[in-house]
């Protein structure tokens, strides 16, 4: 049930102030405050630390400890204590708790790039993507080059989220479809037009944790040719869940089909296989920008094989996946080095998409 609970919260929302923290450097540690929460509109800031928790200090409590604390009902008052470096004194900080949902949407300007990194899909995600978005276009003008779609170590979330975020950068076409035993389960989801994100030039980041949700993304914006997939073999988690919950509030995940990419293939224990592999940091930026330049980025055998393999053929597909770009979780720098290295550039952009025009058809 504890476990169940954490979950709910980040799937949900809970009752709290709007803040992250960091136990690891000794104290508690303010880590971010989410815009518009009661952290920020009480002056909170990164880097102040938390002292007290309704006089109770917090020398000694675990990040969970603090946690329960800070947690309440939304509308329930907590009074916290906490140190900052420019005062003497603790600063003692009265809050009413709301109801906060996690933020799973990070933006930051690199150059002329938005890079805009998805840790998770919950109900806001995609509000908060198109948020985003216009934030890049009007910090960044008539120079915006284009958005790093960073979906590594996403485990995904909700599934109409990984619609809504793809839709917004697809005019037409099938998004997924899920295919179970049963014939109502058998359904597909497709784009529309009048998106802001439709003509953004695109590069995602992806890794052996990109799961379930994002791989979704991930394939869609692949298959239709919309943007450049750089990075390793996803995690293979494609499978459609609905979550029960018990009556000790503990839950249970029944799995009832298998998600396809809009080219037919099952995402479950198979992945999505990146467009430009850099599997082990196994090559420099310039090695795999002068693959890209000459068209021999694709590996149009192992995408061949990747659309073809059955969804039963489990050895057939666990040889692909250890063959082919094998997935590693690693969080590598020059993944977003190349992905800049390709937005700066609209010819090589526009090549690399033209060289992997007719992938989603290879089966």
């Amino acid at each position: 049930p504890e476990s169940a609970r954490e979950e709910r919260t980040q799937r949900e929302g809970f009752g709290g102030i709007g803040v992250t923290i960091d136990t690891e450097s000794g104290g508690v540690r303010i880590a971010n405050v989410m815009d518009d929460s009661p952290a920020a509109r009480a002056g909170l800031k990164v880097d102040d630390r938390i002292v007290t928790i309704e006089g109770e200090t917090t020398a000694g409590m675990t990040s969970r400890d603090v946690v329960r604390r800070l947690r309440g009902a939304a509308g329930a008052p907590v009074t916290i204590e906490v140190t900052r470096a420019a005062m003497d004194q603790p600063l003692r900080v009265a809050l009413v708790r709301a109801h906060i949902v996690p933020q799973t949407v990070a933006y930051r300007r690199v150059g002329d790039v938005a890079h805009i990194r998805l840790s998770g899909f919950n109900p806001k995600t995609t509000e908060t993507l198109v948020d985003a978005v216009r934030r890049a276009e009007s910090e960044i003008g008539p120079r915006f080059a284009g958005i790093i779609l960073d979906l590594r170590n996403n485990f995904g979330g909700y599934l109409d989220q990984s619609i809504y975020v793809s839709d917004l950068f697809l005019s037409e076409g099938s998004i997924v479809s899920t295919r179970g035993r049963h014939r109502a389960l058998t359904q597909e989801s497709f784009a529309r037009r009048g998106d802001i994100g439709e003509r953004i030039p695109l590069v995602v980041l992806i890794n052996g944790n990109s799961a379930s949700a994002s791989e979704i993304v991930a394939a869609a914006l692949q298959d239709h040719n919309r943007a450049v997939v750089i990075g390793t073999n996803s995690f293979g988690k494609g499978s459609v869940q609905s979550i029960l919950t018990l009556p000790n509030e503990g839950e249970i995940v029944l799995t009832s089909a298998r998600f396809h990419a809009p080219s037919g293939y099952a995402l479950a224990e198979l992945g999505v296989l990146p467009h430009l592999c850099t599997s082990g940091g196994r090559d420099s930026i310039p090695a795999l920008l002068d693959q890209l330049r000459s068209g021999r980025f694709v590996d149009r055998a192992a995408a061949a094989r990747w659309r073809s393999v059955g969804p039963d053929d489990a050895e057939g597909r666990r040889q692909l996946r250890s063959t082919a770009c094998p997935a590693d979780t690693a969080d590598r720098d020059s993944d977003l080095e190349l992905a800049k290295s390709i937005l700066a550039d609209r010819n090589l952009h526009a090549a690399a998409l033209a060289s992997t025009a007719t992938l989603a058809t290879a089966r």
